[in-house]
């Protein structure tokens, strides 16, 4: 009950601040219609989430997210990624829905978390409004911890996990983690035509149930079920901005004057020419691959040989896109914070250890 308040808290806290007047440098003077335009951009904010969840290698990458923003009379603004996304929307003043998700969520399986978020704002003439979108985990989970004599004493039998969305098998060897759609999620256990339904628990969005299943050694007495007391997993977390110990490029931003930190960001062209692809001496990354002004980005120093060699985007055309990490100094390089005397980098994942 008190890891349930505790989110409740927490969900209640990030609602708060949602909505926050952001500066922008949006152009009203097209021409608009009646009722006026407005300027709407999105922030994506870090959303809580169980590392246990996730294979690391497969950590969501929230630049592939889907986002869709559509009017009060159901037009859509926009519909694809959150990375191709445009820095801002001019949009005429009324209530817009947005949603964000990590994937599709079509039926049960195994590691197969669906992170997201939904909200409503009303945008009125003039104004410049952000909005935080923090996604969380919008579906359940159970691990069970099967006890390795369970196969041997209970045999020609099967473990079924059964939501409101289907059903799914749980073999005795399985270790992954089985996702529902939040509601009653029960144990089953099927044998031929027979089906007994072991315990039943009710699990909310952003709960994953561990449960100890074992055999009982005495004849009759029928299979044992334990819950493990930690039902929402929120002490060992990932947080989506922070890539396993890296600062995204808003962070970076921010951190002028540390020195051997991580960061990390997409690579959308050089610092200098800004957004050009014709030098081999430095790179700018931002949060989005649709970046397009020096107020989403950083500048990185690329120093003369293998981190020039590996990473500039003039030999290396294939490079512009992809995600960057970077370990070094975050200083103030080409008009804009940035990273020189690089120590270490990694493209695409994370390195296996951040130090």
């Amino acid at each position: 009950m008190k890891n349930k308040q505790l989110l409740s808290f927490l969900a209640k806290a990030a609602q708060l601040a949602l909505l926050v007047l952001f500066p922008l440098s949006c152009d009203f003077s097209k021409e608009a219609p009646e009722g006026g335009t407005g300027c709407l951009s999105l922030s994506l904010g870090g959303g809580v989430f169980t590392k246990s969840d996730v294979n690391t290698k497969a950590l969501p990458d929230s630049s592939k997210f889907i986002l869709e923003i559509r009017s009060s009379d159901d037009e859509t603004v926009y519909k694809g990624t959150y990375g191709d996304a445009p820095s801002y929307f001019m949009v005429p003043s009324g209530v817009y829905t947005i949603s964000i998700r990590s994937g599709a969520w079509k039926k049960p399986g195994f590691d197969d978390p669906v992170y997201g978020d939904d909200q409503i704002v009303h945008i009125s003439a003039g104004s410049n409004i952000n909005v935080l979108l923090v996604c969380t985990l919008m579906n359940c989970g159970v691990k069970l911890l099967i006890d390795k004599s369970f196969p041997e004493r209970i045999q020609d039998a099967a473990l079924v996990l059964r939501g409101a969305d289907g059903s799914l098998p749980y073999g005795s060897a399985e270790s992954r983690i089985a996702y529902f759609k939040p509601g009653d999620i029960s144990l089953v256990l099927s044998k031929g035509a027979e089906d007994k339904v072991l315990t039943t628990r009710s699990l909310d969005a952003r709960e994953v149930l561990r449960l100890k299943v074992f055999a009982s050694p005495y004849s009759g007495a029928g299979i044992g079920v334990q819950v493990d007391t930690t039902v929402v997993w929120i002490d060992d977390s990932y947080t989506i901005g922070e890539d396993g110990g890296a600062m995204d490029v808003a962070k970076g931003r921010e951190a002028v004057g540390q020195t051997g930190v991580w960061v990390y960001g997409y690579i959308v062209g050089n610092a200098s020419p800004f957004l050009g692809e014709s030098s081999s001496t430095n790179l700018a990354i931002s949060g989005k691959t649709s970046a397009s002004s020096k107020d989403e980005c950083m500048s990185v120093e690329l120093k003369k040989g293998p981190l020039r060699d590996a990473l500039n985007i003039v030999q290396n055309a294939s490079n512009k896109g992809r995600k960057l990490f970077l370990k070094g100094d975050v200083i103030q390089y080409y008009g804009m914070p940035g990273i020189k005397n690089i120590t270490d980098w990694s493209l695409d994942a994370p390195p296996s250890k951040y130090q």
